[in-house]
């Protein structure tokens, strides 16, 4: 696709999916980006799928490379549902 979405701002339906690593994610942990996601399993491929751990962070060289991650719920990836404040009249 030419429609790179970044990773901190991802729509995840229940189940498993598939995720590009943008830049915006390296360095950080799963844990620090998952938002209102309960991440179930998350793998990424390195000569056979190898289960992630969500604490660690990702590494640099990770950049263009996908991850599958298991949630429990529709939810978004790298930020919370929660709906600003309204604008005072």
């Amino acid at each position: 696709t030419d429609d790179v979405i970044s990773i901190t701002s991802r729509e995840l339906t229940s189940g498993w999916n598939f995720i590009s690593v943008t830049e915006n994610a390296l360095g950080k942990s799963l844990n620090s980006l998952k938002g209102n996601c309960d991440i179930q399993k998350a793998y990424y491929y390195l000569e056979g799928y190898q289960e992630l751990n969500l604490n660690l962070e990702l590494p640099t060289d990770m950049s263009s490379q996908g991850l599958l991650i298991k949630v429990s719920n529709n939810c978004k990836f790298g930020g919370s549902s929660v709906n600003p404040p309204a604008i005072p009249n």
